[in-house]
């Protein structure tokens, strides 16, 4: 797909993402570096107990169009190679200490040199999102292991932009909020939070969703402030900010380290 073309499907973000989030998502693109790569992606859906996938193919391919719109600044797109559908209910929830689970599935079905994308009903693996789903953190080092798992509540979900903060985990971004602890005033961003500079320093504490669902653009209802006394102003429509309703984009620092980690792969047989 043609830079022009990537761009174009990026400029039609803002129909989706109603105005005055924190970060502007449009500026400064023509700067990043443009991959011109398509990754392939290979989705394992897990049946439940009864058999059933609850899952429309329908939703999987209009999420990863998602991300194809909010991965075109840096030229990257997403194809889906194959879907498959497996049996095991035993692997449909995984639970905190699930990850052996897993790791199993991984061994028995991933394919190389692709994304495995896992779905399942149930995710509560630690280090990833209750309800929404688990990724490897910097996968896209890791050609023959690692895998992005999401629920099938996630691609029910109307807001399909939230597949994309998954894989920004598999490109190697931390949540906005990462850690804690970054100042207002962006002094120790290089060492706290997410350690990106041009991400505002976020409390990490998401408001009601339901609030953040009804009331566009978003607004942090409560009033926190860091150790110097002031007042946080986090980037709520930031794509790697836990604000699920509120999901716009990625900044241009978090372009420029996905295309980074890429790059600096040892293997580029993707």
């Amino acid at each position: 797909m043609s830079r022009i073309l990537q761009f174009l499907l990026f400029l039609m973000l803002p129909l989706v993402c109603l105005e005055a989030q924190t970060v502007s998502y449009t500026s400064k693109h023509k700067d990043l570096p443009c991959l011109d790569k398509q990754f392939t992606v290979f989705a394992h859906i897990i049946q439940d107990s009864f058999g059933g996938s609850n899952v429309k193919l329908e939703s999987i391919h209009g999420a990863m169009n998602m991300a194809d719109s909010l991965f075109a600044p840096i030229c990257i797109s997403f194809g889906t190679c194959q879907i498959d559908t497996f049996p095991y209910y035993q692997f449909d929830t995984l639970n905190l200490d699930d990850i052996g689970k897993l790791r199993e599935m991984e061994r028995r079905y991933n394919l190389d040199e692709v994304i495995n994308m896992y779905i399942v009903s149930v995710v509560g693996l630690t280090g990833g999102h209750p309800n929404w789903g688990y990724a490897e953190q910097n996968g896209i080092w890791m050609i023959d292991s690692g895998s992005i798992v999401v629920t099938k509540e996630l691609l029910l979900n109307k807001d399909t932009k939230k597949l994309a903060h998954f894989l920004g985990h598999y490109f190697g971004l931390l949540d906005t909020d990462y850690g804690g602890g970054e100042l207002v005033n962006g002094s120790n961003c290089a060492i706290a939070g997410d350690l990106i500079c041009d991400t505002p320093a976020d409390p990490g504490v998401p408001p009601d969703p339901a609030d953040l669902m009804s009331s566009r653009p978003c607004n942090l209802d409560v009033d926190l402030k860091d150790a110097n006394d002031d007042f946080y102003l986090p980037d709520m429509g930031n794509i790697m900010s836990l604000y699920w309703g509120c999901h716009c984009g990625f900044s241009f620092d978090q372009y420029k380290l996905m295309a980074k980690n890429y790059l600096e792969g040892v293997n580029k047989k993707w």
